[in-house]
């Protein structure tokens, strides 16, 4: 059973020949690194934007969602008593805020630290991974203007850098075979010691 399971994961992997990729693959087949870039760079903005939309809900709305997920799997408490739970802690932090001097003020990363939620995280990340649909075509859209605007700038991407990082090489390697007309010719006293090197 394994070893099918592992010959399917391999089949899946590599495209049939005669097949063309599509989606990412495509676009790192023909811009390189440059298009996964681009897909990298649209993922790091939109995702902390849907995780701030998630925040901008509430958490007293997400954990009467989160409250209710659980009570399908027989996990979540009653409706009567999430909502007592919210307000004793609502109570205790207008308490804390109350008593909170001008000394006891937290440092910028302790607050975004008790703003946190795992259940907000999860909640943006898979709203982030719902629009693929979007984000790719988004990346296959920009990515042809900023390659070619990148390489207008000197930058060699893409596919065509191989070919030319391929010739610039071969301008720049000296023929030292048997097709060169100074092979087996002897060297003079000063280029004696720098051919022995080389």
């Amino acid at each position: 059973m394994f070893r099918s399971s592992f010959k399917r994961f391999q089949s899946t992997t590599v495209p049939p020949p005669g097949k063309k990729p599509t989606g990412i693959r495509a676009l790192m087949k023909e811009y390189g690194l440059s298009a996964l870039g681009i897909y990298l760079a649209l993922t790091a903005i939109d995702l902390p934007l849907f995780y701030l939309l998630v925040h901008s809900v509430g958490k007293d709305e997400i954990e009467y969602y989160e409250n209710k997920a659980k009570q399908q799997f027989g996990y979540g408490v009653s409706d009567e008593e999430l909502s007592r739970k919210q307000e004793i802690s609502r109570i205790e932090e207008e308490e804390k805020g109350a008593n909170e001097t001008s000394t006891d003020k937290m440092s910028w990363f302790e607050y975004i630290k008790s703003q946190f939620s795992l259940t907000e995280f999860i909640l943006a990340y898979g709203v982030h991974k719902a629009f693929i649909f979007i984000r790719l075509p988004i990346a296959a859209a920009i990515t042809p203007t900023v390659v070619k605007t990148l390489r207008g700038w000197g930058f060699k991407l893409g596919s065509q850098s191989v070919s030319k990082t391929a010739e610039i090489a071969k301008s720049h390697v000296k023929d030292y075979t048997a097709s060169n007309p100074k092979f087996g010719t002897r060297g003079n006293r000063k280029r004696k010691w720098f051919d022995f090197f080389f």
